[in-house]
């Protein structure tokens, strides 16, 4: 049963895992003050361990269909964690465009230049 549900939504897994990679992003940059070395680091162990868990869903998704080959399944399993990956990149380009991670980065770069050229 639970198979056939994700047979069904397949398409929507990724989506889905998208939308909670860039809340918990946004919640990793708050909780971390929007320091961009300390949240950096929750966000990608989050991202890789969302690209496992599409990994496994869609192994677990085409390991019981019949007469298909290595190849073929290998293109089934492949397909969600590649639409997950086009997702969490346009959602990066939107998550550094607006969160204030980049400009903290930019400002504290920017005082640590004038005191090294101060010098």
């Amino acid at each position: 049963m639970m198979l056939n549900f994700l047979k069904k939504s397949a398409i929507w897994l990724p989506l889905v895992a998208a939308a909670l990679w860039l809340g918990l992003r946004w919640m990793f940059g708050a909780f971390t003050s929007y320091t961009m070395e300390d949240a950096r680091t929750y966000g990608v162990f989050t991202n890789l361990f969302l690209i496992l868990v599409l990994v496994l869903v869609g192994m677990t998704v085409t390991q019981r269909e019949p007469g298909q080959g290595t190849f073929a399944r290998l293109k089934k399993v492949v397909r969600l964690p590649l639409i997950y990956s086009l997702l969490v990149a346009l959602l990066m380009l939107l998550y550094y465009n607006i969160s204030p991670e980049v400009e903290g980065k930019r400002s504290r770069d920017k005082v640590e230049l004038e005191a090294y050229l101060a010098d």
